[in-house]
């Protein structure tokens, strides 16, 4: 009777395993997309990314040491059925899963998310976004002056290229303007604002992890806000 429990134990811990070796790839891939996905503004996977960073990956370390726990029985199964091979294939799969969902993926996740911004800022075009930026700066909607939230899809008096980034907010200040597409505790998105001292407008990549991304510049054309608005 107890070797047939301890069967029935090894066979369902065994079949747990096989399940977490799937499910810890899985979770990573579903992370790293999400993140590119938010690099690059895709809509239905805006919302998907803050639930992949608030449940995948907290479940991923989660997984981690019950797929370890989980592997011990096959592992003592395989062994003591003299099968070496076999248990440091298996051993070799843990560690090797547990390398890319705990370091790999969370470490690499930035470079994901740069690289749909980097695919986005190629399709709207960096120097025409500037270019709109400082037009919706100088004429901005009537009524605007500070600060403003709306849907900004829906706003054909946004330019298209300003509502293709989906901004969370629009902030217009004494030198430029800031298009924010994230906040809570990671804000991010870009910034133009004419620099006097060289006299051209500069659009920057702005995080709270780094240091400001120039993007692009502008020369001067004499676009001016007016004081009054």
């Amino acid at each position: 009777m107890t070797k047939e429990w301890s069967r029935i134990a090894t066979v369902a811990l065994t079949t747990a395993t096989i399940c977490f070796l799937i499910l810890e790839p899985a979770g990573a891939a579903l992370l790293s997309y999400a993140r590119w996905a938010a690099g690059y503004r895709t809509a239905s996977w805006l919302r998907a990314e803050g639930w992949a960073a608030f449940a995948v990956f907290p479940l991923m370390f989660v997984m981690a040491p019950v797929l370890v726990g989980f592997s011990v029985a096959p592992l003592t199964w395989l062994l003591k059925r003299n099968r070496p091979v076999h248990a440091t294939c298996l051993l070799s799969l843990v560690l090797l899963e547990l390398v890319l969902c705990l370091w790999i993926a969370p470490k690499y996740g930035r470079g994901l998310f740069d690289r749909g911004r980097h695919r986005l800022e190629k399709e709207v075009g960096v120097r025409q976004l500037a270019k709109d930026c400082m037009s919706l700066y100088v004429r901005p909607p009537a009524g605007i002056q500070s600060m403003y939230n709306t849907d900004f899809e829906q706003n054909p008096r946004v330019p298209a290229t300003i509502r293709r980034l989906r901004p969370g907010y629009i902030m217009l200040m004494d030198d430029g303007i800031r298009i924010e597409l994230h906040g809570g505790f990671d804000h991010y998105g870009y910034q133009c604002h004419h620099d006097k001292k060289s006299g051209k407008w500069i659009m920057v990549w702005f995080s709270e992890d780094a240091r400001d991304e120039p993007v692009v510049s502008i020369p001067d054309t004499g676009l001016r806000r007016p004081k009054q608005l």
